[in-house]
């Protein structure tokens, strides 16, 4: 019993015998440290290989799926010895000559020459089966063209014969034996022959004028490049510094300006940015605007002035007017950092304080919660100008602006049979003190009529305090057995409180009819 290996010769697969293996595996070893080293070594290896595997796939049938070592004696005898050929790795030329006496013993095999081809080889690769010039051939073809339908013949002689690709296919078209020998021979002349070409055409006139014409496009398109980014460098230019001169001018402008953007007076009227002061008082927040326009500032005038060096590509001390640039900005940031710094400070510790107080009994088994009229909103005259942001609204007065914001709204189980309303106030402050003071600055009303309970629809601190996260919500402690009803009016107060109870989705609590049970608040039905 003999051990078979599977090999891959040229990419194709081959089970052979493992003493044929080492005998072939010897020989593949000797051609490769034949060729390894040579300029065109590895193209001929491959066409080595290439017809080592063509002549393994012709001798395998049906019958007969793995290579004996009589077939690779007989491969090396039909290839040779790489070692026949001599040191330039040209084939003896009196073997060669030998050869060609005998080509007609070998045979010959009908392919189209690409090499030679004028329209797809068919004229040369019938001069090369019969070894005649392929002039004649051609000549001979063009007569026939004359024939009624001899031109289909030769699409069909165009399609049926197979070109020679490979240097054995080549070799076959010549009646050469495809051996080691030819092989190299047949390559080396392939590349002489385009070294050469290339050597000749280099000298030529047409060479010369084609590097010309060449060169005369390509500077050509050079300048096409050229005028193209000059134009683009002009848009850009052009752009930084007509934006750049339009924010300085409404930046200007706004600064000094009465009703002034960036410099906002403490008997303004109107709401932009005297907003800030709701945060701070007036000479941090002027602090923090000039921080602001200093920050903003450089950046726009490096645009202006990279614009104007585009343009105009003067020359200048680049160098020193970004270094002062950069200062005069980085001073901008620290005076912006320093003011914002200002009011965290203010709002380093916090305070909560909750009040609780107790409804007057009713003889209604069910409490209505209604919410007092929205006037801030859109439709309502009360005030000519209010700043809307989702939950808060800003309110400009004659002297100041005043915050008006939506309290957050939940129900939850009471401990005894009483119903009970607790409002929890919460606010940050420089320390404890300050926090329970802001806190306490909160400012919310509600009214019970009987079985209606009305709420204010927004909280909202004195005209002295500042903005320091003030938060407010009430919460409705329900005795079980008790139903509540909340009414149009609440629906938006609900909506910005979330889910109510943690469960109860807000849209499903307005008009509708909920009990308080021991599990908590249920849907009445």
């Amino acid at each position: 019993m003999k051990k078979t290996l599977t090999i891959n010769i040229s990419g194709i697969v081959f089970h052979i015998d493992e003493d044929a293996y080492e005998t072939l595996q010897e020989y593949l070893s000797m051609i490769h440290r034949r060729f390894e080293n040579t300029e065109e070594g590895k193209e001929i290896i491959a066409d080595i290989e290439a017809r080592i595997a063509e002549l393994f796939s012709e001798r395998l049938k049906d019958s007969k799926q793995v290579v004996c070592l009589d077939d690779v004696n007989e491969i090396i005898t039909t290839m040779g010895d790489p070692g026949e050929c001599d040191e330039d790795g040209e084939a003896d030329e009196d073997a060669y000559r030998q050869e060609k006496t005998r080509e007609w013993k070998v045979g010959r095999r009908l392919y189209r020459d690409g090499d030679s081809r004028v329209l797809g080889g068919v004229c040369a690769g019938i001069g090369a089966y019969f070894d005649i010039d392929p002039i004649i051939v051609r000549v001979i073809f063009i007569i026939a063209l004359f024939i009624p339908g001899f031109f289909l013949v030769y699409i069909l002689l165009w399609i049926v014969i197979p070109e020679a690709l490979t240097t054995a296919q080549k070799l076959e078209m010549r009646g050469e034996r495809v051996n080691i020998s030819n092989i190299e021979r047949s390559i080396n002349e392939e590349f002489t022959e385009v070294k050469n070409n290339f050597r000749n055409f280099s000298k030529t006139r047409q060479y010369e004028r084609t590097k010309e014409s060449v060169h005369s496009v390509f500077h050509f398109i050079g300048l096409l490049i050229t005028g193209f980014v000059k134009i683009v460098l002009g848009i850009v230019g052009v752009s930084f510094v007509l934006v750049g001169i339009f924010i300085l001018i409404v930046m200007a402008g706004s600064f000094f300006t009465e009703s002034s953007f960036f410099w906002p007076q403490e008997d303004f009227h109107g709401l932009t940015m005297s907003a800030l002061l709701l945060f701070s008082d007036i000479e941090n927040v002027r602090l923090f605007l000039v921080g602001i326009l200093m920050v903003i500032g450089i950046p726009l005038l490096a645009i202006i002035y990279g614009g104007f060096k585009l343009l105009f590509k003067f020359d200048s001390n680049d160098k020193a007017i970004g270094v002062i640039g950069f200062v005069i900005w980085l001073v901008g940031l620290m005076i912006t950092a320093g003011s914002v710094f200002m009011v965290g400070k203010d709002m380093r510790a916090s305070e909560r304080i909750y009040d609780e107080t107790t409804l007057i009994e009713s003889n209604s088994e069910l409490l209505y919660v209604s919410a007092k009229p929205d006037t801030l909103s859109y439709g309502y005259t009360s005030f000519s100008e209010v700043f809307d942001f989702d939950e808060v609204k800003v309110v400009p007065y004659s002297d100041r602006n005043k915050i008006y914001i939506t309290p957050e709204f939940n129900v939850r189980k009471s401990d005894d049979n009483q119903i009970h309303i607790i409002l929890r106030k919460e606010a940050r402050g420089k320390n404890k003190r300050d926090s329970y003071q802001n806190a306490q600055s909160i400012q919310y009303q509600w009214n019970q009529l009987d079985s209606l309970l009305i709420l204010d629809r927004y909280y909202t601190f004195d005209e002295h305090s500042k903005w320091r996260a003030q938060e407010f919500k009430l919460t409705i402690e329900l005795p079980v057995g008790k139903s509540i009803i909340l009414d149009d009016s609440m629906n938006e107060i609900v909506w910005e409180s979330g889910y109510i109870n943690n469960r109860i989705w807000p849209g499903n609590l307005v008009n509708q009819a909920y009990i308080m049970l021991e599990t908590g608040l249920e849907k009445k039905e």
